[in-house]
């Protein structure tokens, strides 16, 4: 599956924030991170109307990733890969997009993804900054069910 320029952005930012965090792989958190890196589209937008800022995100990953380890010596153009979780968040997102009969991968379908994770990680994270899970999966569905705007 084809993901987006905005899904790759993402995906970017989020291996910049565990690199920036220590951390040795590009986990659930690092994706969330991602997401709200990226203010231009619909979904960090969702969640910025959920209450959750990446400030304020940010400040958590950190509280929540002390202590965690991490190889702060990997090679900086070296991609990370990403944990067992991530790359399941990753495969959901895979069947979101096919579910909805999209022939690509988009910020949206990441969102989805990871809200179908349990509650650790980037879930823990939206949870504890306020934010209601299942209402970001429902705003996040209605948006890839809704017909394009017109101009």
């Amino acid at each position: 599956m084809k993901f987006t320029q905005e899904a790759r952005r993402v995906i970017e930012l989020s291996q910049e924030d565990a690199r920036r965090l220590h951390h040795s792989a590009i986990r659930t958190e690092h994706l969330l991170l991602g997401l709200l890196h990226e203010e231009a589209g619909y979904t960090s937008a969702t969640l910025r109307s959920l209450g959750v800022t990446l400030d304020a995100a940010l400040v958590l990953a950190e509280e929540l990733g002390e202590g965690l380890g991490g190889d702060s010596t990997t090679e900086p153009g070296r991609p990370l890969p990403f944990t067992p979780r991530a790359r399941r968040v990753l495969e959901r997102a895979a069947r979101e997009a096919l579910t909805h009969s999209h022939d690509h991968l988009d910020a949206a379908h990441l969102l989805l993804g990871l809200l179908g994770e349990d509650a650790r990680g980037g879930n823990e994270l939206l949870t504890r900054l306020g934010a209601d899970p299942e209402q970001a999966r429902r705003r996040t569905r209605a948006a890839l069910t809704s017909p394009p705007a017109s101009t």
